[in-house]
């Protein structure tokens, strides 16, 4: 309620001025969004008069109802122009951060950058950390409180020679791409101190995003959205000890060679290339390989994990050998190479199969007769009784 148009009740205004020329109006505390007075002497009643307008009494008047000490409480902060002040500080504030946002969507003009640390630990887990600066980069000792000081507008000191202020200094499209991504799975520092932790449910616990020095450890959908970011985006990486700029995550295919073999009439299958894969993601769709985080297409991301968990050799029992062979040889080939043993090869038939349609006439009707020749070896499928043979 605007205190300029309150209506007030007559007997509402007679008395708020009865209080105000007594005296009886007096300021308790002030700050940047209210002003609390105290009026009154018998009994004392507590104002809010909000730098947006609103009003309240603890005698219940609010609103568009007013009360005689709302009455008396406006007339007490139009006399010393507090409230006028108030706002003009509100406007003022607004201004500023108006300025702030307007600003961050012009082009050009940018001041700060922000470099992104892949780091791979050994035992397994996967961490970010962020250093952002101008001609020298400064190493962020927390995420969540860079990603505070940014959607707030607030000063961060990283350093003796370096301070990030939001106000002055902004952050190309990619770098902003990053900070929002990693806000959508971060909580800002304010909020994570006032959340309760007693009452987190153990799954949730364990889910939170947590620290090791100053990297954030991934997990779950955190890793696999920020390895997503990174397909299209440079960053540094750190693994086994070696720290190297990495231009993105590149889709590949790891060069997988399966040895197939007979033995005892039971298939052998023998898995070699891409010995140094690590995985990163649970289902290996992101995996280190040759000192690089490469993403990998689903057939081959599944075999890699299986490969990983369960080891490289793998076999089939000989009681359906030939319908295995005609099944996994070709399924083989999508993922990688396959090289039967000499002895299992030459029992392959790896001539092309092509079809071919005789016509002709007999009794004067038009026949038609298909053959199917795999190699040497010729079918006929639409005989009464089909049988294979040798040309």
């Amino acid at each position: 309620m605007q205190q300029e148009s309150i209506d007030h009740q007559p007997q509402s205004v007679a008395e708020g001025e009865d209080i105000f020329r007594r005296g009886s109006v007096s300021l308790l505390s002030q700050d940047a969004r209210a002003l609390t007075l105290c009026v009154g002497t018998n009994p004392e009643q507590v104002v809010t008069l909000r730098a947006d307008g609103s009003t309240a009494c603890t005698c219940g008047g609010s609103g568009d109802q007013g009360c005689a000490h709302i009455v008396a409480a406006t007339l007490k902060v139009a006399e010393d122009g507090s409230l006028r002040l108030l706002r003009q500080e509100r406007e003022a504030a607004l201004g500023h951060e108006m300025l702030l946002a307007l600003s961050r969507a012009m082009p050009g003009g940018e001041s700060v950058r922000v470099s992104a640390i892949l780091r791979l630990f050994e035992d397994g887990r996967t961490g970010i950390g962020l250093q952002i600066g101008q001609e020298r980069l400064y190493a962020v000792r927390s995420i969540p409180e860079l990603l505070t000081c940014y959607s707030r507008g607030l000063p961060l000191e990283l350093s003796a020679r370096f301070t990030y202020r939001p106000s002055l200094m902004r952050f190309s499209k990619d770098d902003e791409a990053l900070l929002a991504m990693l806000s959508s799975h971060l909580p800002q520092r304010a909020e994570e101190e006032q959340e309760p932790r007693e009452h987190v449910p153990e799954e949730d616990g364990a889910a939170r995003p947590v620290s090791e020095g100053r990297f954030t450890l991934l997990s779950g959908a955190f890793l696999q959205s920020v390895l997503r970011f990174f397909e299209t985006r440079p960053f540094l990486l750190m693994a086994d000890g070696v720290r190297q700029a990495q231009a993105c995550v590149r889709t590949v295919e790891l060069p997988l060679c399966f040895s197939v073999s007979l033995e005892a009439g039971a298939i052998f299958v023998s898995a070699t290339g891409a010995e140094d894969m690590r995985l990163i993601t649970p289902d290996a769709r992101y995996v280190l390989s040759d000192g690089r985080i490469v993403r990998l297409h689903g057939a081959q991301a599944r075999v890699c994990r299986l490969l990983a968990g369960m080891g490289r050799t793998f076999r089939y029992a000989a009681e359906e050998t030939e319908d295995t062979l005609s099944t996994l040889l070709p399924a083989l080939s999508t993922v990688g190479a396959v090289v039967p043993q000499a002895s299992l090869s030459c029992r392959l038939i790896s001539e092309p199969l092509k079809a071919r349609v005789m016509i002709d006439l007999a009794q004067g009707n038009v026949e038609a007769r298909v053959e199917l020749h795999y190699g040497r070896q010729v079918l006929r499928p639409f005989e009464a009784e089909p049988a294979p043979a040798n040309e």
